[in-house]
């Protein structure tokens, strides 16, 4: 057999994937799943305006409300059932740099999901309605948390390449926990017991399950154990990210730029709230504020 029809007969094997695709897959996976935690928001979102306007809701937690005598809530009792997760999440979203710099990224999503699951239990179980609107706000906190430290998370574990992309995988998250929320609302909504509400409100228990199990498998970012000084499990971090080996040039390029931009962080000296609010941060500061706002839906009112 001639060595023309050998090649004919054996193509040749295809391409291995070199070192970057390997990388970039590994932490893609990831990351992506930790987006998983905007689910959390999107799903709770439905909770707050869905809730008040279950018939089986406002029976057990309602008052007959003028002219009609029907169970419901006053304007301001719904409003304030409505706005006290966002109380929370306000709450936690500004203690969340503390928390993450004290317990780290990887335990602090851990610690918060159990902080969100505390929350639900006590919306589960409540029998009066301030009870719920407790459970709410500590819901409210995780989920403050949440949104925090899980683009802080992904960004920290990312290359910066690609680091646009996989944050804004948190938004998509948020989408799906409205959609999977308002699907469930409109499934339970008509029971005719507390499970019209307490299956809506106890699922929640899954989506920080999956979250709270999930972290106890994924590493620490490499850069917060380049910050405490722990820089060989800063490799065997992106080991585990990537699927490279420790003396891979990827693994030292990137840790090696980790080491550059800290290093230039600490030569700015100690970060304070108040420098957000001077010179061109200002600026930066009021545009990502209200970006943030303007983008937010606004929801029709409900009726009954």
């Amino acid at each position: 057999m001639s060595k023309v029809e050998q090649d004919i007969e054996s193509p040749p094997p295809p391409p291995q994937p070199n070192d970057q695709e390997i990388s970039n897959f590994r932490v893609f996976l990831i990351t992506v799943f930790v987006a998983f935690g905007g689910f959390l928001f999107g799903y709770d979102c439905v909770i707050g305006g869905g809730l008040p306007e279950v018939h089986q809701f406002a029976l057990d937690f309602g008052t007959p409300q003028p002219p009609d005598g029907k169970y419901g809530f006053p304007t301001a009792l719904k409003g304030g059932f409505v706005s006290i997760l966002s109380v929370g999440t306000f709450m936690g979203a500004l203690s969340a740099s503390q928390f993450a710099d004290r317990w780290g990224r990887r335990l602090g999503l851990m610690a918060t999901c159990v902080i969100f699951s505390i929350g639900i239990a006590v919306q589960t179980w409540a029998k009066s309605i301030a009870v719920l609107m407790v459970g709410r706000w500590i819901a409210g906190y995780g989920v403050g948390l949440v949104s925090v430290m899980i683009p802080l998370y992904q960004s920290e574990c990312v290359p910066g390449k690609r680091r646009g992309t996989i944050v804004s995988c948190y938004q998509l998250a948020i989408t799906m926990g409205l959609l999977i929320g308002q699907i469930i609302a409109f499934v339970t909504k008509d029971r005719d017991d507390a499970n019209a509400y307490r299956i809506l409100i106890g699922l929640q228990f899954v989506w920080s399950g999956v979250l709270g199990m999930a972290m106890f498998f994924f590493p620490e970012t490499p850069r917060f154990l380049i910050k405490v000084g722990k820089e060989d499990e800063a490799v065997r971090s992106k080991v585990r990210l990537t699927g490279l080996p420790a003396d891979s040039r990827i693994i030292k390029e990137e840790l090696d730029e980790i080491k550059a931009n800290y290093a230039w962080e600490m030569r700015q000296g100690p970060a304070t709230y108040a420098q957000c609010w001077q010179g061109l941060n200002a600026k930066r500061t009021l545009l990502g504020i209200f970006m943030q706002a303007w983008q937010q839906s606004i929801y029709p009112p409900s009726h009954s």
